[in-house]
């Protein structure tokens, strides 16, 4: 199964520097753009997306229907809770600059072996679900991180940056997730 990431546009939370995690905000007229440009970027690098699913949040099912739109076809979007972001708990809604890194998992927190786990039970669903299809998942950074920590653990950690409407590119196996491309992100490790 080929599966495409895609990280949501911006909102005004993030626009601020905050922490979203489960809180659920709309794109802002930024996060409609890059909403756009990831369409765009994807409609140069994918011909054909067959499966359209989405995190339940505003953010990342807005950012998928314009991806569909843009497409120009006429499926329907699946909401899928295991690509929620993080729980963050008690830091959402706190400054990212004033939080990171993370030091102490308070009640509330989802910690890394968690979404790791939440988020892989998802990306191995839809694989025996729609193998040997093209598969788009509108989602968050830490959902994403949560793949690319276990299989390019090489390269990506938490801290890594992801950018809004950023497409990762994956081969999804039955044994093994593999990184394929990166569309539309500088995405540097930061260690």
């Amino acid at each position: 199964m080929k599966l495409i990431m895609v990280r949501h546009g911006q909102t005004e939370i993030n626009k601020e520097g905050r922490i979203q995690g489960r809180s659920d905000y709309p794109l802002n007229h930024r996060g409609i753009k890059d909403a756009q440009k990831a369409a765009e970027v994807l409609i140069k690098n994918v011909k054909n997306i067959d499966i359209f699913i989405s995190s339940p949040s505003k953010r990342a099912y807005e950012t998928t229907q314009i991806i569909l739109d843009k497409y120009g076809y006429n499926k329907t979007i699946t909401k899928d809770p295991n690509f929620y972001e993080r729980h963050f708990g008690p830091y959402e809604g706190k400054l990212v600059a004033d939080t990171f890194p993370i030091t102490k998992n308070l009640p509330g927190y989802e910690i890394n072996q968690e979404i790791q786990k939440r988020v892989y039970d998802g990306v191995m669903n839809l694989y025996n679900k729609y193998k040997g299809n093209t598969v788009l998942v509108g989602c968050h950074s830490h959902t994403i991180k949560a793949i690319l920590t276990v299989f390019a653990a090489d390269k990506y950690n938490y801290n890594s940056i992801l950018l809004n409407g950023a497409i990762l590119i994956l081969d999804v196996q039955e044994d093994n997730i593999k990184l394929i491309q990166v569309l539309n992100n500088t995405i540097e490790p930061q260690y």
